[in-house]
């Protein structure tokens, strides 16, 4: 790592008038639009040409977000098949930068088992990653000679793994066992290499709390952790999920979004992750409306919208109006910890949203409301589709898992007005809960350890 003043750096971007760092963005956009035309003839330059747009015609923030032009998940595979015939590569005909320029990729496989490439980094790219990155650890106050456990998936490479080399860059000791390990590995290398922060996924984190005692014989506080870091799946956006896990760690839970993107504060109560890196990537600035996908050109306190995401300076494959399907809820008022960075809460994805007689509903906020009543509950439960969504008919059906004491018949049925009057208040919308023995549920604790909360049991019946 460079000789970085991370609080010096952070608190000019902090103080930056608005209107100089819309000036700096679009300067830095307008220089990224002009690349990604010219360095992909085959995907971005027909993209602009299908729509009769040059990149000299982006001269204001609105001519970019109506810039009727995006990137989904499902034009990596075609871009993959293209490259693949035309230059016998499987990087995409995205790939703006020479491909013997590329120095790290980043790999996943959905559901069909074939990878794609969607993370490809240039030695440029590489070094603003971990910068990007290495503010993120600063502020979640992590300091360069610490060791950090990363338990995510390691296998398949993807956006996690770069984690592992941005924590060397910065000049910790990552001790990357990865998640395939296993639970047993995990908690054993925790117990001996006395790491002071644990980054994976929520799920994974959470589940440690009761498997800790049975494979170590200790407490999970007795492990000594400093901080967790949790990426790739809800867990301190759930407020009663993030009590639970702070209160059985006895330190911060802070939530991590690609790495880079966005991070948790020390507080309590959370506020959403603050955006360090507005200089590097457009994050609540390209906002489309999740039901009409018409832009939103004002962004107020408390809003909520679905992101385009674009690098500003990205050589490789960068994400120009990338749509992951994120819904964020924004926040542009001062936070309670005192830092002026905007903020944003992901309430969810385009594709988990679910809509009851009107009423949109995430998963993640019925898992809040379950985990909220522990130890009646064990915070495990499912969401049981009868048919795709996002429409449900209601009542929504959930299964849950009770607490070893509710051991009775008239305990159960207690539990369950309980659950189903929770949600009708909290989230007005009507559910069938039916209650199951504690430890029926898969817990997360594979390699993807993301956790599961939709039951598709429609495929079931195929």
């Amino acid at each position: 790592m460079e000789n970085i003043d991370y609080d010096k750096e952070l608190a000019a971007l902090e103080d930056m008038p608005a209107d100089e760092l819309r000036q700096l963005q679009m300067g830095k956009l307008k220089k990224q639009i002009k690349y990604v035309y010219d360095n992909s003839p085959d995907f971005y330059q027909k993209k602009f040409d299908a729509i009769g747009a040059k990149p000299e015609d982006i001269k204001t923030w609105d001519d970019f977000r109506n810039l009727n032009l995006y990137f989904e998940k499902s034009d990596d595979r075609e871009t993959q098949t293209a490259s693949s015939e035309k230059y016998g590569h499987p990087f995409g005909t995205n790939l703006c930068a020479p491909i013997d320029k590329i120095i790290h990729l980043g790999s996943t496989t959905g559901t069909t088992g074939e990878p794609t490439f969607p993370y490809l980094f240039t030695k440029e790219d590489y070094e603003i990653h971990h910068h990007m990155a290495g503010r993120h650890f600063w502020k979640m106050g992590l300091r360069p000679g610490e060791r950090v456990l990363y338990a995510a998936g390691a296998a398949n490479l993807a956006g996690l793994r770069i984690y592992e080399h941005a924590l060397r860059w910065y000049g910790c000791l990552p001790i990357p066992i990865g998640a395939e390990a296993g639970t047993e590995k995990i908690l054993r290398m925790i117990d001996v290499t006395k790491p002071s922060t644990l980054l994976a996924t929520g799920p994974l984190i959470e589940y440690l709390i009761e498997a800790t005692p049975k494979i170590l014989n200790k407490d999970v506080s007795q492990l000594g952790l400093k901080r967790l870091i949790s990426s790739g799946a809800p867990a301190a956006a759930i407020p009663s999920v993030k009590k639970k896990i702070e209160d059985a760690y006895r330190c911060r839970l802070y939530d991590s979004f690609g790495g880079y993107i966005g991070g948790s504060c020390d507080l309590d109560d959370y506020q959403g992750m603050h955006l360090l890196t507005r200089d590097f990537i457009l994050i609540m600035e390209d906002l489309v409306d999740p039901t009409t996908k018409e832009p939103i050109r004002n962004i107020t306190d408390g809003m909520v919208g679905e992101s385009r995401m674009t690098n500003l300076q990205w050589m490789a494959r960068p994400f120009f109006k990338w749509s992951p399907g994120d819904i964020f809820q924004i926040f542009t008022e001062t936070c309670k910890c005192g830092w002026k960075f905007p903020r944003i809460k992901i309430l969810g994805r385009s594709d988990d949203m679910l809509i009851i007689k009107g009423v949109n509903v995430y998963p993640a906020a019925i898992k809040n409301v379950v985990s909220s009543l522990e130890p009646k509950t064990t915070g495990e439960m499912r969401i049981v589709l009868e048919q795709p969504g996002p429409g449900v008919p209601p009542p929504m059906k959930i299964k849950v898992e009770c607490g070893i004491d509710i051991d009775t018949d008239d305990k159960k049925n207690a539990l369950k007005k309980e659950l189903e009057d929770a949600m009708h208040i909290k989230l007005k919308c009507r559910t069938s809960v039916t209650i199951i023995p504690p430890n029926t549920l898969e817990r997360a604790a594979g390699p993807g350890a993301k956790g599961q909360m939709i039951e598709k049991a429609y495929e079931q019946k195929k």
